[in-house]
């Protein structure tokens, strides 16, 4: 788990929020200002602003940085989407609603207007009622440091690769493994293998559900249980949903991180059960005892595992086959995969069709990823680890300023941690429309560990130009239609700061991909919402493949989830073209600065470009490239800066920060 995107790589943000009677008037007061001129002026002429600032007099000048935010989140707040049910607040996410995401003061304000609609009560909306105060960014590759002694326990240490050996000898100074039997003798696991039913490949969604489900009825005949782990809950939702389901939905046990703990402890001491099905998600894959107590199913084979995503890290597969043949009893573990998730590990058609005929579905799946493991490992996520390395100092250096009672120097660095976006009287906009299809697993790993220093050079620029243009940026993830519509395309919010950018980011995976690429979606996107009212400068999209021919358009839609009957019930209801999104564009003047990551998309990414006034240019982005963050951070920081500043913004973060590369 250590070396998981999760943890190795990322980072721990606490924040403190400040509730007192006087910041509840203040922050009413200041919805009470929405759609007003000058609100901050009219915040800061206030009763309760002043009766805030007597309260905590020390913490004038925080206070006014929290505003900022408060201000920015206000004159955004009428495009922020959300919902109330059961009279809490709660966000799409995928398929599902969400009651766990917060969007800051966005959401705060939720609760203001869903409080004035009567949907929910005063209690509920005052709890919300808060100045949120950021404590400092700790790395978890840092942390362990802080320790004179690691010890531990793990049934994976023979599974890491040589990349995490090296880190964990070099940066951890874990020299010293023993390795012990099991207590139960030889393992009775039926491993994976080049056999064609331990790892099975197919071609699309639709195909991946039906091959689970006849697995299920395989092993159902057979009088075993099965154990089913999905990716996430999303995941696991849709395939109990689906219809080809139906005849075991009522059967079907699932356990996820939103089961009671009551019900979930009833439920792992119940899964290994003759004929039980349980569906779970990857976190039940590592440390939860499914003990058989039952001798008929041992008896018969015990429990079969089926896994149906690749894992990264070789050790989580370990781990998720481990939760049947426990304690000496039988068992068997499988692979069904989708093949288009194969595609981050340079495993396309060619090579998929070369693993049938020869088969080594396994073991060329294995060599694939674990070359494609060390490298991201190595390139991004390390990289991630150092660059965060410094802020981790601070914030460490913030808990010994609060443990020795040195307030002015804790003041100083809560000042610097939560400067609040500028109040300036321009805005730019830059929507980066990114490609997140099987191929691009490098551009995404290097986007999440970069827009941090994106974020903080550009402010760094702006502030020593004097330049008082005040910027905002917004992701969008396409893919292609082979994946569900909550998929197809994955939005952030408009953002000012990195953090909520970061926590977009973080759970965005590649998936899908059928050739060309739908960023005729992610066009359509930018064109609607400007219709809507949003406002939106430019336009970066970086991808490896050209849009999708009207041809393909019609016939992609057509041959996956179902055809138009479904697209028809989606956001995508209305088919469109490159072509007629990109003349709308145009006709908006808003410029698309098309970079694209092959020369297959080059002559398109050109013409996009050309047409709407844009740049255009080839992006060398590897995940083994020591390079391609900076070349990544470069390219974006730089479009920013150049819309907020022109040449002399760009000119200046040249001088500071331009590097060569190789």
């Amino acid at each position: 788990m250590f070396f998981s995107s999760s943890f190795y790589g990322n980072e721990y943000r606490p924040l403190a929020n400040v509730r007192d009677e006087t910041v509840s008037r203040l922050l009413k007061y200041a919805w009470a200002l929405k759609g007003q001129n000058n609100v901050m002026g009219e915040i800061q002429k206030s009763t309760e602003y002043k009766n805030v600032c007597s309260k905590f007099s020390a913490w004038v000048d925080l206070i006014n940085e929290a505003l900022k935010d408060v201000v920015v989140s206000l004159a955004k707040f009428d495009l922020h989407e959300y919902e109330v049910l059961g009279g809490r607040i709660c966000y799409k996410e995928q398929d599902t609603m969400d009651f766990n995401v917060s969007y800051g003061y966005l959401t705060m304000f939720a609760h203001l207007q869903a409080e004035q609609e009567g949907k929910i009560g005063p209690a509920i909306a005052s709890q919300s009622l808060a100045l949120s105060v950021s404590c400092g960014s700790f790395s978890y590759a840092e942390i362990p440091k802080k320790y004179d002694h690691i010890v531990g326990v793990t049934g994976t240490l023979a599974n890491l690769a040589d990349s995490q050996q090296s880190i964990l000898q070099k940066e951890y100074g874990i020299k010293k493994k023993t390795y012990l039997p099991s207590v139960y003798g030889d393992n009775h696991l039926v491993k994976l293998s080049d056999t064609q039913g331990s790892v099975q490949i197919v071609e699309s969604e639709a195909a991946h559900i039906v091959r689970i489900v006849e697995t299920i009825k395989d092993i159902d005949r057979k009088n075993r249980a099965i154990f089913v782990f999905f990716e996430n809950r999303q995941q696991l939702r849709r395939f109990h949903n689906d219809p080809s389901m139906s005849s075991f939905k009522g059967f079907a046990k699932i356990i996820t991180e939103e089961t009671s703990p009551v019900e979930k402890t009833n439920l792992i001491n119940q899964a290994a059960t003759l004929k039980n099905i349980v569906l779970m998600t990857r976190e039940f894959g590592r440390g939860t005892d499914f003990v058989c107590y039952d001798d008929t199913l041992n008896a018969d084979g015990g429990v079969h595992v089926v896994q149906t995503f690749p894992s990264d890290d070789k050790s989580e597969e370990v781990q998720i086959g481990g939760r049947t043949a426990r304690q000496g009893n039988k068992g068997s573990f499988g692979l069904i995969l989708e093949k288009s998730s194969l595609e981050k590990y340079g495993l396309r058609d060619a090579e998929i069709a070369e693993m049938h005929n020869r088969g080594t579905r396994y073991t060329t799946f294995d060599q694939a990823r674990s070359t494609w493991f060390s490298n991201m490992l190595g390139s991004s996520y390390l990289a991630a680890a150092q660059n965060i390395g410094q802020k981790h100092a601070l914030a460490m250096g913030f808990v010994e300023h609060m443990v020795r009672g040195k307030t002015r120097e804790a003041h100083d660095f809560l000042l610097q941690e939560n400067q609040g976006p500028r109040l300036a009287a321009s805005l730019v906009r830059t929507l980066v429309l990114m490609d997140a299809t099987g191929s691009m697993s490098d551009l995404l790993a290097h986007t999440k560990n970069t827009v941090g220093v994106m974020f903080e050079r550009a402010e760094e620029i702006l502030n020593d130009q004097k330049i008082p243009t005040r910027f905002e940026i917004k992701f969008a993830c396409y893919r292609n239609y082979n994946v569900s519509a909550d998929k197809l395309l994955e939005v952030s919010e408009w953002e000012s700061q990195s953090t909520n950018l970061k926590h977009f980011m973080q759970p965005i995976s590649v998936a899908g991909g059928l050739g060309n690429e739908a960023i005729e979606v992610g066009l359509q996107y930018a064109n609607d919402s400007v219709d809507a009212g949003d406002e939106m400068h430019q336009i970066l999209l970086l991808g490896d493949m050209p849009p999708n021919t009207p041809k393909e358009v019609t016939e992609n839609r057509r041959d996956n989830q179902g055809g138009e009957t479904y697209w028809s019930t989606t956001p995508f209801y209305r088919a469109t073209t490159s072509d007629a999104e990109v003349e709308g564009l145009q006709q908006k003047e808003i410029p698309i600065h098309a970079f694209y990551l092959t020369n297959s998309a080059k002559e398109e990414f050109e013409k996009m470009a050309r047409m709407t006034g844009g740049t255009s240019g080839f992006l060398a982005i590897k995940g083994s490239d020591s390079n391609s963050a900076n070349l990544l951070t470069d390219t974006i920081t730089k479009k920013v800066l150049f819309a907020a500043g022109g040449d002399v913004a760009v000119a200046a973060y040249d001088a500071k920060f331009r590097r060569g590369y190789t």
